[in-house]
């Protein structure tokens, strides 16, 4: 069966993709040695009571690209 040269090249580039970060999962113990971490609530988050409600109102804000967070994260790029 002949195969062409365009689906073996998107098949390899789809098998890089796909297993471009096991190597780093494999070192550090596998899928096993992940575990789930509990978060704090965060105040920004809304109530259930708020998301049950019809309307929903949404605010977004410019990005503060001096401030050090910002900055860390590449918030400005």
């Amino acid at each position: 069966m002949w195969v062409s040269l365009r689906s073996v090249g998107v098949a390899s580039l789809l098998l890089f993709l796909l297993t471009g970060c096991s190597y780093k999962i494999a070192e550090k113990g596998g899928v096993q040695a992940h575990k789930v971490v509990q978060l704090e609530p965060t105040k920004f988050m809304p109530t259930l009571e708020q998301m049950r409600a019809e309307k929903s109102k949404v605010v977004i804000f410019p990005i503060d690209e001096k401030a050090p967070l910002a900055k860390k994260a590449g918030a400005g790029s």
